[in-house]
């Protein structure tokens, strides 16, 4: 019996489509380009396949990749399965945890990607009201408390730009920590992964820190940002230091849980 080896897969891909083409790729299989965070090709492929992986769909996705390029080895990802009684029985239970880990490493990839985003144009209104007002700014601790000051005094496309901050921190912001604090709430991942070595243990560290700052910044979201229509951004870490930072180890503690599976 055969199976689909996953990081084969992802190789084949990575040599097949480039970006633009992996965009097709992903129409083809009815996954939206949101749904896939990264910038290369090596990171989307990774991530493409995760997804299906996730969704025990690989053979849709593989396919998909046959049929856009036909003349490629597709054959090659495919592996010989060990049923044999001498073969170790894989725990389903871990094989679970770490695709809901995997899911979650998703999350954190758009919510960086989102967050990016939203601070190029908060970087933008920045740079704009300081050269359009230089004799006028006023003392300010951190960007939200600069626009909030300057808000009666913003030109048109001053405003226009400040719109769009606010409604990324309404809308991407919100949406995406939702969703990270929706996934935090509703996993414990000493229950996840049992052993509980070091890099699990250093992960659910990480975590609480990461509910801690979660629950702070949906606090002033709904307090201070939601109903101040001067208000743009939403931070808790910057010069007012009003509260927890995000953990600033939680990406790498992520990785390390799934570099020690899959290297056991």
């Amino acid at each position: 019996m055969t199976t689909i080896d996953p990081d084969k897969l992802r190789d084949m891909i990575i040599a097949c489509f480039d970006v633009d083409e992996l965009n097709g790729l992903m129409f083809e299989t009815g996954v939206r380009k949101d749904q896939i965070a990264g910038e290369t090709i090596e990171k989307r492929a990774q991530e493409l396949v995760s997804y299906f992986e996730r969704r025990i769909e690989l053979p849709l996705l593989l396919e998909t990749c046959r049929r856009l390029r036909k003349t490629a080895d597709w054959d090659s990802v495919l592996v010989e399965k060990d049923t044999g009684p001498t073969a170790p029985a894989a725990d389903p239970r871990r094989a679970a945890a770490l695709a809901e880990l995997r899911r979650f490493k998703s999350l954190l990839d758009e919510g960086r990607q989102t967050y990016l985003r939203h601070n190029e144009q908060r970087g933008r209104l920045w740079r704009m009201i300081h050269q359009n007002h230089a004799a006028d700014i006023p003392p300010s601790k951190g960007y939200d408390d600069l626009f909030y000051k300057m808000y009666d005094r913003l030109n048109e496309d001053e405003m226009e730009l400040f719109k769009i901050v606010r409604g990324n921190t309404r809308v991407g912001m919100h949406r995406i920590n939702g969703r990270i604090r929706d996934w935090a709430d509703s996993h414990d991942v000493t229950a996840m992964f049992p052993e509980q070595t070091p890099d699990v243990m250093a992960l659910e560290k990480q975590l609480m820190e990461l509910r801690v700052h979660l629950a702070e910044w949906f606090a002033k979201y709904d307090e201070t940002f939601l109903p101040d229509p001067k208000r743009t951004l939403v931070y808790l870490g910057d010069e007012k230091r009003q509260g927890t930072r995000w953990p600033p180890g939680l990406e790498q503690a992520v990785e390390a849980v799934l570099g020690g599976a899959s290297r056991g």
